[in-house]
């Protein structure tokens, strides 16, 4: 860490046990970048003499030479920008730098310009002023002039108002800010970044390193890319489900996005949101190379989309409603999210279904572009089964990451062969087992269907799915159920001691535009009333 010696006006570095234990810091907006003084001007004064940002030093330490302060830290000057492991290091540790300050002097350059008070200054819309804002134990406030405006605890309600920014962060002592941090949602943070911009577009994700208490390395050049790393750090280390909590308009046709947001800006809305329940009661979720991965309930909305809830609320909601995201189903357990432009809440709740989703990270307005087409397309050639009957127990669908559980059905966009099975039993016997086995080549074009049973003439077939040989499956099924306008077989089982024959059959219907293969049984008793069964 290198410190200017408040005296001497030179900078001195420090590590581990050496560095002092009492030191001031600076917190300003910086002037043009011509006008402050570097680490490199250093030892040149007849360049650092010229600088603007120079008399800011110079009257800074003189300040916290007259307050006791032998050392004290800038930002512009006690970095050298030009190793960039050492400013990889010193973005990672400013928060904690700042922490450790014994005393924040927070220089108001335009504050007494034109009447332009505290709350109109532009500090406030700085990125890297948020840290240095609630991180030190003690920040006190200068206009101009270097006037003494007032402490962060005097002033606390008025920076409440400006910041948004709890006020439990505002007034703590020193050494209780880190541990305070962990228990404000995840959005609710990120809205305090909402309204702060930084000239470089990847240090609004570097500038809440600290806030959110992870590291990373620097990827100048990333662009936004960098604020989906910062989400992704921080996924890594808690469950809060309000890292999702974000809203702002979809650049896509269809209103899709990804799962991550794309700017601090996303999450300007949700400022007043609190965990409905603690995070230990969360579902675990982690990245993969596939998207998010998370095991959870989703509500099928009657628009076909998947409700998340996101188990947090807003304070002002005395209901307590669950805010929660919209998805939609791509197949292969892969979701987008929908209508980002809002958070929504159910007004009752609805019955849910616990699935294993995949959610894309984010999308790019390209890409985006392409999933119109193939959102529009997405149930062609799917394969749709009925609700289960009283008396028989779904037991799995087989292969499950192409399977919906919501929508009952098998969703096989894009392939060009599809082999798969749906395994029931009749409650009260749990070996009477049976399987609607189906699946096409070609495309689509050549569709088959066919039932078996485990204690039946078909249980060869019944077996073959069991062990998963599904091309010995295909060719059982496309044997024996080659689709026609209808299609029926018989199985007999018994229900309250009466004879019941199962009738299978297949047609093609349209869903959404797409042409699907709607698969149906019906039950049938041996004197003759027919009722569907699935």
């Amino acid at each position: 860490m290198k410190l200017l010696n408040c005296s001497s006006l030179q900078i001195e570095e420090f590590s581990g046990l050496s560095i002092p234990e009492s030191y001031a810091i600076l917190s300003h907006r910086w002037e043009a970048d011509h006008e402050e003084a570097t680490y490199q001007d250093f030892g040149k004064p007849d360049v650092i003499a010229r600088k603007k940002g120079w008399e800011k030093i110079k009257y800074f330490c003189r300040l916290a030479l007259q307050q006791g302060y032998k050392y004290a830290w800038v930002d512009t000057c006690c970095i050298n920008k030009q190793d960039f492991t050492e400013l990889t290091e010193a973005i990672n540790s400013m928060f904690k730098w700042y922490a450790r300050s014994s005393f924040c002097y927070a220089y108001l350059s335009d504050v007494g310009v034109d009447g332009v008070s505290l709350q109109q200054s532009q500090w406030f819309t700085r990125g890297w002023t948020l840290q240095e804002l609630i991180a030190p134990s003690r920040v006190e406030f200068f206009d101009k002039d270097w006037n003494y405006i007032g402490s962060r605890a005097d002033l606390c309600d008025i920076i409440q108002r400006r910041t948004n920014i709890d006020k439990s962060i505002l007034v703590a002592g020193s050494g209780r800010v880190e541990g305070l941090l962990t228990t404000i949602p995840v959005a609710r943070r990120m809205s305090w970044a909402s309204g702060r911009t930084t000239k470089r577009e990847e240090d609004l994700a570097y500038c809440l390193l600290g806030v959110f208490g992870v590291k990373m390395p620097l990827l100048y050049g990333e662009g936004n890319r960098a604020f989906i790393r910062l989400q992704e750090e921080i996924i890594k280390e808690t469950n809060d489900l309000s890292i999702f909590a974000w809203s702002a308009p979809a650049e896509s046709p269809l209103g899709f996005f990804g799962i991550l947001a794309m700017s601090p800006s996303a999450f300007e809305t949700a400022n007043d949101i609190v965990l409905s329940s603690d995070i230990k009661y969360n579902p675990e979720y982690a990245i993969t190379n596939k998207g998010l991965k998370i095991t959870t309930e989703t509500s099928l909305m009657p628009d076909g989309a998947h409700f998340l809830s996101l188990r947090c609320h807003r304070s002002s909601d005395p209901g307590r409603r669950h805010l929660g995201i919209l998805l939609r189903d791509q197949g292969g357990n892969v979701f987008l999210r929908w209508k980002t432009g809002r958070l929504w809440s159910l007004e009752h709740s609805a019955p849910g279904v616990n699935h294993t989703m995949f959610i894309s990270k984010f999308l790019e307005p390209d890409v985006a572009e392409t999933l119109v087409g193939d959102m529009n397309s997405i149930y062609r050639n799917a394969f749709c089964f009925p609700p289960t009957p009283p008396g028989v127990e779904f037991v799995k669908a087989h292969p499950d990451g192409m399977w919906s559980s919501s929508r009952r059905m098998f969703i096989t966009q894009g392939l060009d062969t599809f082999d798969g099975y749906v395994q029931y039993r009749t409650s009260g016997a749990a070996d009477q087992n049976f399987i609607v086995a189906c699946g096409f080549t070609g495309g689509g074009a050549n569709p088959w269907v066919c039932l078996a049973a485990n204690k039946n003439e078909t249980k060869h077939i019944f077996q073959t799915a069991m062990s998963g040989d599904m091309m010995k499956l295909r060719m059982f099924g496309s044997e024996r159920g080659v689709m026609k306008t209808r299609i029926t077989f018989g199985m007999s089982r018994r229900v309250e001691d009466r004879p019941v024959v199962l009738s299978l059959g297949m047609e093609t219907r349209m869903l959404e535009g797409q042409p699907v293969f709607s698969i149906f049984v019906d039950q049938r008793t041996d004197w003759g009333d027919l009722c569907s069964v699935m």
